[in-house]
């Protein structure tokens, strides 16, 4: 559980990197917070369901709602926090072919495509919500809009760690060194 696991240090981070690190960090802490937050309402709501459906005969129609909306959010929050852990995008297969230098110039590139990707991710989320909720309907207890609203909320959230991670590598590349790189793991 990487909550409670010691920061992992990087010594020669300048002043700027250290800065944006530790951002990147409390952004990571709040989000695996509220991952397994998340994770323990639907929990408890399918079990609810499924207790209810079997002792009572009854089905339990909140349950749906929280279980539904739960997921949706854990899906977009878990694919920030992917972001958190710079986990989207591999490329061990290419990166072993070319220099560390060349490595972090094609990583600042995929940060700026995966940015444009959460933007147009981002718009057509917002765009969605605006829809679903003027169309109205359905008012369980998670209303339909709110789990549309998870995906710009989750596209912004990848747009941050990325560009952090990005102003990273960028400050690395300023002054003349290269970041630390995550080991090779062949998969």
């Amino acid at each position: 559980m990487q909550l409670l696991a010691d920061p992992t240090l990087f010594p020669h981070d300048g002043p700027v990197a250290g800065k944006l690190r530790l951002v990147d960090r409390y952004a990571g802490i709040a989000e695996q917070v509220l991952l397994f937050a998340t994770l323990g309402v639907v929990v408890f709501a399918g079990a609810a369901q499924a207790i209810s459906t079997k002792v009572m005969g009854k089905s339990l129609l909140w349950s749906f709602d929280l279980v539904r909306g739960g997921t949706f959010a854990i899906a977009m929050v878990g694919a920030a926090f992917a972001s958190h852990q710079a986990r989207h995008l591999s490329m061990d297969v290419v990166s072993r072919f070319i220099s560390p230098r060349k490595r972090q110039i094609l990583r600042i590139a995929l940060g700026m495509f995966t940015i444009f990707a959460a933007y147009l991710l981002f718009s057509s989320g917002l765009r969605l919500h605006e829809r679903v909720a003027a169309e109205g309907g359905h008012r369980g207890l998670v209303p339909i809009e709110t789990i549309a609203l998870m995906i710009p909320i989750g596209s912004a959230l990848i747009m941050f760690h990325t560009m952090l991670h990005l102003l990273i590598d960028a400050d690395y590349l300023r002054r003349g060194q290269l970041p630390p790189e995550k080991v090779m793991t062949g998969h």
